[in-house]
């Protein structure tokens, strides 16, 4: 029974990029302050960022999916695509297409999103299935 309250495949898919690109320039934004005042070594800037990419590849499928209401596993797939071209594109933008590090980038947010998607499905809130009665079977 429709609600009327879902929104289209690409719509949701595009609302949870933006969340996501958003929350990665706020958290880059705040790791780089807490590294000018020496509250976070210089040295962890890495382990900063893996963090920062895999949040926002959580909240890439997050986003998404409360968007979209429907079909989570293409959700994840497409929510997780998206977002590391939406990356891709911004490192071949500003860094001049080196793409030192895309590997271990691309596996920080499909993990992120993953695992956004499995925790959905534990929730419950996919599909209910109905058993199908004695005389069809």
């Amino acid at each position: 029974k429709p609600t009327g309250t879902a929104s289209t495949m690409v719509g949701g898919i595009a609302w949870g990029t933006v969340c996501a690109m958003a929350l990665t320039a706020v958290l880059s934004a705040v790791l780089a302050f807490f590294i000018s005042r020496e509250v976070v070594k210089q040295e962890h800037l890495g382990y900063g960022v893996m963090a920062i990419l895999f949040l926002s590849g959580a909240l890439a499928f997050s986003a998404s999916y409360r968007r979209v209401k429907r079909r989570r596993l293409l959700v994840f797939a497409l929510s997780a695509a998206a977002f590391l071209v939406s990356l891709t594109a911004l490192t071949a933008l500003f860094f001049g297409g080196q793409y030192d590090g895309i590997f271990p980038t691309a596996m920080l947010i499909i993990g992120g999103s993953g695992t956004a998607f499995l925790l959905s499905a534990r929730k419950g809130t996919g599909e209910k299935h109905r058993k199908m009665g004695k005389h069809f079977s």
